[in-house]
């Protein structure tokens, strides 16, 4: 998995949100979808997510993912 996160480009993240599929399938809280330049975090966050599983699987730590 962290060999797969290299390949995302956080900055592409963004670009990438389909706002009305999310918004029906109803994959994230309803307020976050309300004003998409509260996302703005979004490639930081997913920048510092990635250097978690890098560093894990430098170590040769397993992680596990739980996602409800």
């Amino acid at each position: 998995m962290s060999a797969a996160l290299l390949k995302i480009e956080p900055a592409s993240l963004l670009s990438r949100l389909d706002y009305e599929d999310a918004k029906k399938k109803q994959i994230y809280l309803g307020h976050t979808l309300n004003d998409l330049d509260d996302w703005s975090y979004l490639p930081e966050l997913f920048g510092d997510f990635r250097k978690f599983y890098s560093d894990a699987a430098i170590l040769g730590n397993g992680m596990i993912m739980k996602i409800v």
